[in-house]
């Protein structure tokens, strides 16, 4: 019975959802590497296209770049390549789409084979007078209910794709006002060099001075110790002379 529902429901949506509607059931990315000569003219023209911007960032530096995300109306996604398409030199281009009209058709299929079992479920308990029926089928409504609407999630973000397209842009600026790096003259080599090898030698010497302070510690303290040990067995060596003398 469940199966002849399904097949009815699945016929009837078929029929009843218009060409139009079934043309837009497309997921549909397009991303787009373009140079242009200002990142924040660019990015001023893109604010003012259809959509909004899911995400958004600047990377500073010579030659600055920009990355975008934006979603955009299905129904005007040419539109919107075409006016990207015109801020610049189009760099890289390249474009998915993927049709999801029979994955919503079929969540909504399941969908309703699920509220109907919840239907039936709901007569169930009004009719039975038994505590653990009521117990089970409660159990078992708390299931269909999750399973429905875990249903309904995966079929809203399905139609969010396909009334809203993904467009990735990323900004290359390219400005003539920014000049090169001249390189390194003579004499700043020379002086580089030369700073160089000072800090070289010093650092050298440096660390010569600390492994000299950390030997020489052990070593006063070895001579402190045994100065103090010759000189008690010294006099105990003389006391010892002393004493044969007088014997």
């Amino acid at each position: 019975m469940r199966l002849i529902c399904g097949c009815i429901l699945a016929i009837v949506i078929a029929f009843a959802v218009p060409q139009v509607v079934e043309g837009r059931q497309l997921s549909q990315t397009y991303t787009l590497t373009i140079e242009v000569e200002c990142i924040d003219d660019a990015r001023n023209f893109i604010n003012g296209l259809n959509g909004y911007n899911v995400d958004s960032n600047v990377i500073m530096g010579g030659q600055r770049h920009a990355n975008i995300v934006r979603r955009v109306d299905s129904r005007m996604f040419r539109a919107v390549q075409e006016e990207l398409r015109e801020m610049g030199e189009v760099l890289n281009e390249s474009e998915n789409a993927r049709y999801v009209g029979a994955n919503i058709l079929n969540l909504d299929t399941r969908i309703l084979v699920l509220t109907q079992e919840m239907e039936r479920l709901s007569v169930m308990m009004a009719a039975s007078e038994s505590l653990e029926v009521l117990i089970a089928v409660n159990d078992h409504m708390s299931s269909v209910t999750r399973q429905r609407d875990d249903l309904i999630g995966q079929r809203n973000g399905l139609r969010s794709q396909a009334e809203s397209s993904v467009i990735h842009i990323n900004l290359v600026e390219n400005r003539e006002d920014i000049l090169p790096i001249p390189p390194p003259s003579f004499g700043n080599r020379v002086s580089n060099s030369f700073s160089f090898s000072v800090n070289i030698t010093r650092s050298f010497f440096e660390e010569v001075l600390v492994l000299a302070a950390r030997v020489s510690v052990p070593l006063a303290i070895w001579f402190v110790v045994g100065g103090i040990v010759f000189l008690v067995f010294g006099r105990r060596a003389k006391k010892r002379r002393a004493s044969n003398e007088v014997t």
